[in-house]
């Protein structure tokens, strides 16, 4: 009997976000090593040879914007205004951590693996919502956590604040790491049209706090600065009075996937102190095309200072922009060397297989052999 797997990824599969790159590889690999693959999302990717099951987002999520809560749009994600039933013939359901609460009741005959690439309630300090929502947050992350068979984190930063915060087992949490197939982005052209370019989107918590460095940055320098990803109407206006910023917007996979071929180097502008989750997916696509990356300490976590130019001001940022720009060798050289790195270390072969280690952890293989 085949092993069915369900992957509660409730993102859109035709747009670009890390969790959903997460979710993708994971299946791909799963689908690849003989296991059927059910993924849970909400909107299915244009093509694909596995089922996708879309998850009805409930009513607040389609309310028009002006009636939402401007500074809380996470709680259009909030896991009770979701609903989704998974199929009775599930023998491991794979789900991220926001999500434990949808397939709890659900909990009969399969194995349950919570996948957390952060904390959701550690993020509700960043919004200043401690003493509102965090406690509703903390119960649901801390009922998944201890009625869940194992837990996958994308850090060891992860592993050490869940045994902490939640007293659980070191044996009960595995580390995989975030990771993206290199053959799936066009490499960098090193051209002479140099931009630089930072990935968003700019919308709350710490790529919100980008916003001012960028402007201070497009005010330093005379290159054009490509910002993707969505943006709040407010900060789109101010920062469209400056003329060398471009503002693509949100791409389609696709697009997305170009992008880095005409990019100068990506620069990842976060000057605060992170909360340690998993390595940006924003740093492992700039090393799969071979582009160039600046970045501060924080904004390299878990990749690696080796062939990143590490800043920490923005004047600091202006100069590595001015050397890559009057020297092709070192971008080229930067760029070829984060490629190798990416094969070396951050291979999603090589994550993707920790899942199937688990399936035999977990007595699953009982099920394969029956």
């Amino acid at each position: 009997m085949t092993l069915r797997i369900a992957i509660i990824a409730p993102y859109d599969h035709t747009k670009i976000y890390g969790n959903t790159l997460r979710a993708k590889y994971l299946a791909e690999y799963l689908t690849a090593h003989n296991k059927v693959v059910d993924t849970y999302c909400f909107k299915p990717p244009t093509s694909s040879d596995r089922s996708h099951i879309r998850i009805n987002k409930g009513l607040l999520s389609i309310l028009p914007s002006w009636l939402r809560f401007r500074n809380l749009p996470f709680l259009f994600d909030f896991p009770f205004f979701q609903k989704v039933s998974i199929n009775n013939n599930a023998d491991l359901v794979i789900v991220e951590n926001y999500y434990t609460y949808l397939i709890l009741p659900q909990k009969k005959n399969f194995k349950v693996i919570i996948d957390y690439h952060s904390l959701k309630s550690e993020e509700m300090d960043r919004r200043g919502l401690k003493f509102i929502f965090k406690p509703i947050v903390e119960l649901i992350e801390k009922k998944g956590l201890h009625a869940s068979d194992h837990i996958i984190v994308a850090s060891e930063n992860i592993k050490d604040l869940i045994q902490r915060k939640f007293e659980i087992d070191s044996s009960r949490i595995s580390v995989v790491h975030n990771s993206v197939d290199p053959n799936e982005y066009l490499k960098n052209q090193y051209r002479d049209d140099f931009k630089v370019g930072i990935i968003g989107p700019f919308l709350d918590g710490e790529n919100l706090a980008c916003i001012p460095h960028i402007e201070k940055l497009a005010a330093s320098i005379p290159e054009v600065v490509v910002l993707v990803g969505t943006l709040q109407p407010e900060h789109k206006r101010k920062l469209q009075r400056h003329e060398n910023i471009e503002i693509l917007g949100e791409l389609t996979v696709t697009n997305y996937q170009k992008f880095f071929e005409k990019i100068g180097a990506i620069f990842l502008p976060y000057f605060n102190n992170s909360m340690g989750g998993g390595i940006r997916n924003k740093l492992l696509e700039s090393a799969a095309s071979g582009t160039p990356i600046i970045s501060t300490l924080s904004g390299a976590r878990g990749f690696g200072t080796d062939n990143i130019l590490i800043v920490e001001s923005i004047e600091e940022a202006s100069l590595a922009i001015e050397a890559l720009k009057n020297s092709v060798e070192l971008r080229r050289k930067l760029g070829n060397n984060l490629l190798k790195s990416l094969h070396q270390n951050h291979s999603f072969k090589t994550e993707a297989h920790k899942i199937s280690s688990l399936v035999s952890q977990l007595k699953l293989d009982q099920v394969e052999n029956t």
